[in-house]
């Protein structure tokens, strides 16, 4: 697969037309397929994520449907821990943190973390104190998750 996305630049623009376009089961199993990839081949990183392949992550951050928003979330943590230092924007920020500012990715963290689905809330924590926001030491959980965080689950 990899050597498919790095020969042929229409399969990766078809995969990230797909994410943003696409009907919403044909989007789920183009979120799969991206996310396996960045995850097991970082390397896939920089040949992968555009600015539309941001804002179809992000617009799937919008869903009700938790597994979906997981792999979402677990795609762009992908994105920010492994390609998220390899190309600067003009400020010196990580181009990357600045496709998911411009595609809302961080007002969304923001919401999720209120989320009734724990793996939802903590792994957009997570996003929000890793890779968005890591000064902000002060973030307020929520009062079901106090105890998730004090008390982490085995």
């Amino acid at each position: 697969m990899q050597l498919l996305m790095e020969t042929n630049e229409n399969a990766r623009k078809v995969l990230a037309l797909l994410l943003c376009r696409g009907k919403f089961d044909v989007r789920q199993q183009v979120l799969i397929i991206l996310r396996n990839m960045l995850i097991n081949l970082p390397s896939s990183i920089p040949l992968l994520v555009e600015k539309q392949t941001i804002t179809g992550l992000s617009d799937l951050l919008t869903v009700m449907h938790p597994d979906t928003v997981i792999l979402a979330l677990e795609a762009i943590k992908a994105i920010l821990e492994h390609g998220g230092t390899s190309m600067t924007s003009e400020g010196g920020e990580s181009s990357f943190s600045f496709l998911a500012e411009e595609a809302n990715v961080n007002s969304r963290l923001d919401f999720l973390v209120s989320s009734p689905n724990e793996n939802v809330a903590l792994l957009a924590m997570e996003l929000l104190h890793e890779y968005i926001d890591q000064s902000d030491d002060d973030i307020v959980l929520p009062d079901d998750l106090i105890d998730l965080t004090l008390h982490p689950l085995s």
